[in-house]
């Protein structure tokens, strides 16, 4: 609710009086040009950035009284220049949780169609991949973040350009899974792709730090 946002030592606002209701499930398509304000209102809602001013609430409650840890453990992202870090795949999908059982870990892989590439390695799982991922390619290297991202079923996804740099047959059958009915998360996502947007059923456009269009579908 009019929520601003300026980076510390700048004059200018690069959000400006941002107001959006998101209400659970929805899928929701953020374009604009660059320099537009998409990163920005993304990582801002997504918790990484706290506004400058304006109100941020979540089910009724405002952001600042909100465990911030308790809102991330709930969201899955791709930010943009997010690489895998240095450790096994296995390692790189489940963030070394326990809690993660077969079951899940292979409905993620399956998901976003890592299986035959996991197959394909001597090591499988245990693969080590080098820092920033720099032996896979980049589609490979963008699927363990989207297996990351959904192996805990979040209740909300982030996502910036998420699918790009993949064949598009296999990107737009990962695009229907995650913007698929039986997936009841909320989705938030910038993209080149525009399968995401004809899929998503709200179209944001910014322009200059603002909202200048909003398409219901």
């Amino acid at each position: 609710e009019n929520l601003k946002f300026r980076f510390p030592e700048t004059k200018n606002d690069v959000l400006k009086s941002i107001s959006l209701p998101i209400a659970q499930g929805e899928r929701i398509f953020i374009e604009g040009e660059n320099g537009s304000g998409k990163t920005t209102l993304i990582r801002v809602l997504s918790g990484l950035l706290q506004p400058t001013s304006g109100a941020f609430f979540i089910n009724d409650d405002t952001f600042r009284k909100i465990n911030l840890q308790q809102y991330r453990s709930q969201i899955g992202t791709i930010l943009n220049g997010e690489t895998p870090f240095e450790g096994t795949i296995k390692e790189n999908i489940t963030f070394n949780d326990p809690t993660v059982n077969d079951e899940q870990l292979k409905w993620a892989i399956d998901a976003v169609q890592l299986g035959s590439l996991i197959k394909a390695l001597p090591n499988g799982l245990d693969t080590k991949i080098f820092p920033e991922g720099k032996q896979l390619s980049s589609s490979n290297a963008r699927k363990i973040l989207l297996a990351r991202s959904i192996i805990h079923k979040p209740k909300i996804l982030f996502y910036e350009n998420p699918t790009d740099n993949m064949d598009e047959n296999v990107a737009n059958q990962i695009i229907d899974f995650v913007l698929s009915p039986e997936n009841k998360w909320t989705v938030i996502v910038s993209s080149k792709n525009e399968r995401w947007k004809s899929s998503c059923s709200r179209v944001i456009t910014l322009d200059n730090g603002k909202i200048i269009a909003e398409i219901k579908k």
